[in-house]
């Protein structure tokens, strides 16, 4: 079965826009949306057949670099999110202190 990735990535663009993730923009279209958003506004808004599908249109190593960039440093905000991906898609096998770590990583970087 042939799986056509920008019908994917248009799809899950239009389900962000329709539930207003992107409230503060005006008149934003599915193909406006860049990849690393969409990935990062996927994990956080949408749901697990969503985030899924990223893993279809998207290598592991990319969605897993940008939940570390984006999502794992806003720590608290996110911290149940944060210990269902890190166990779930990201196999951590102690995510606690996993993000515990790689906040205080991000802590530090300011000094």
């Amino acid at each position: 079965m042939h799986v056509d990735k920008d019908i994917i990535k248009i799809q899950l663009a239009d389900k962000l826009i329709r539930d207003r993730v992107f409230w503060s923009y005006a008149d934003v279209k599915a193909e406006d949306i860049s990849d690393e958003i969409l990935i990062e506004k996927v994990l956080i808004y949408l749901d697990i057949e969503d985030i899924n599908s990223l893993f279809i249109i998207y290598p592991y190593k990319i969605i897993r670099d940008i939940w570390l960039k984006e999502i794992v440093i806003q720590d608290p905000l996110y911290h149940s999110l944060n210990l269902l991906l890190a166990f779930l898609y990201f196999h951590i096998k102690s995510p606690e202190k996993y993000i515990q770590k790689i906040s205080y990583k991000h802590l530090i970087s300011f000094r």
